[in-house]
């Protein structure tokens, strides 16, 4: 089983949180670009900036997970 970083759902999230990039990428000590990257799939973040990303979002680690096979199966 392959995982990777759901750049969609932390997006997602962070609209329903109401946060700009500036806030999120503040809520986590990281530089705005960071956030941008991560979020259009530039890369993915490390594992402390994945736990600081998951809780700024205020969601289970988990739920910014994606499994790339169920994934490709369902596309």
């Amino acid at each position: 089983m392959s995982q990777r970083f759901n750049r969609e759902r932390a997006r997602q999230r962070r609209y329903e949180l109401g946060l700009t990039v500036d806030q999120l990428a503040a809520r986590i000590g990281a530089p705005k670009s960071y956030i941008s990257q991560v979020e259009t799939g530039a890369f993915s973040p490390g594992p402390v900036r994945f736990l600081a990303l998951a809780g700024a979002l205020q969601v289970a680690p988990a739920e910014l997970w994606v499994d790339t096979e169920e994934r490709e199966a369902t596309a």
